[in-house]
């Protein structure tokens, strides 16, 4: 998040989202906060805002956060990623 964002989320992750794929706000759906995450790392809290929505796209725009795919539902819990954000994927 930018500083001058600190106060709306949603709309970071909007701009993230467009940044890195290219969607743009009216092209996501049913956009909307599931999870607040809070996690204490090495003396830190850190907060994760975990929004979900839908779009029709398939295609992203490159972008220089690395490649892009999509991953079907029945795999997210295989992947290699953080305790905390697969203990959601599992509430989910």
């Amino acid at each position: 998040m930018e500083s001058t964002e600190l106060n709306s989320p949603m709309e970071a992750s909007y701009r993230e989202i467009e940044e890195e794929t290219g969607f743009k706000k009216e092209e996501i759906k049913n956009f909307r906060l599931k999870y607040i995450l809070l996690e204490k790392n090495s003396g830190e809290i850190r907060q994760q805002y975990v929004y979900f929505g839908e779009t029709e796209h398939i295609n992203f725009t490159p972008s220089e956060e690395g490649e892009l795919f999509w991953i079907p539902k029945n795999e997210l819990l295989g992947l290699y990623t953080s305790k905390i954000i697969k203990l959601t994927l599992k509430h989910y």
